[in-house]
């Protein structure tokens, strides 16, 4: 009830101390990280971390794919033309998303997989779409966020984020290891080594997740 009260009390303050409180708070989380940690917007929970899934980062590693992180809740961000992360994986309708901290990664994938409603969209963080290989998209953060997509997304560089249609991540993976991946989830959707096409990734979280 004290956390509550503390929220219900940031959110709606009840007098103009307070108010004068929270908005320089506000003013100063814009500006300064130290600050951000102070904005109090009654978060009560995290979503759930799988960890026993058939496609979380253990069993991903039993099966020869380093996959750091898969499993785990993204946060939404913000997108320039996008609206946001979530409105851009509701778009694709089932398909996992790639995003590649820079040209040079993407340029790893091979260029077999990345191709108009295959399995997996290909995105790549930044502004500068000059240089991007056949079938990648470029996608940024929106203007007014106080940090880099790739900062929003812990984006690591020679990896590439791939997010699944429940905004859990698949893993962080080099992109030699992207085939690899696509396989185990084509596995845990149909049942077979069979093709993925568009909502393969819907269907393999939807197979039995156990966080």
């Amino acid at each position: 009830m004290l956390v509550t009260n503390r929220t219900a009390r940031f959110l709606s303050p009840r007098s103009p101390a307070e108010r004068m409180i929270r908005n320089a708070v506000i003013d100063l989380a814009r500006r300064h990280p130290f600050a951000r940690s102070l904005v109090n917007t009654g978060r009560m929970s995290v979503a759930s971390t799988y960890t026993r899934s058939a496609l979380a980062e253990a069993a991903l590693r039993q099966r020869s794919v380093d996959a750091a992180g898969a499993g785990r809740p993204l946060q939404n961000v913000a997108l320039d033309g996008y609206g946001d992360l979530v409105s851009l994986v509701r778009a694709h309708e089932g398909r996992l998303l790639a995003i590649a901290p820079d040209i040079s990664t993407a340029g790893g994938v091979d260029p077999a997989l990345v191709y108009p409603d295959g399995p997996v969209a290909c995105f790549v963080a930044g502004s500068a779409a000059q240089g991007m290989s056949s079938g990648w998209q470029q996608i940024a953060i929106a203007a007014e966020s106080v940090c880099s997509l790739v900062e929003a997304l812990d984006l690591e560089p020679g990896r590439i984020l791939v997010i699944r249609p429940d905004l859990h991540s698949a893993g962080n993976i080099v992109p030699t290891s992207l085939a690899s991946l696509l396989a185990c989830y084509r596995g845990q959707a149909v049942g077979s080594p069979a093709a993925a096409g568009p909502g393969a990734g819907r269907r393999a979280v939807a197979a039995g997740e156990k966080a």
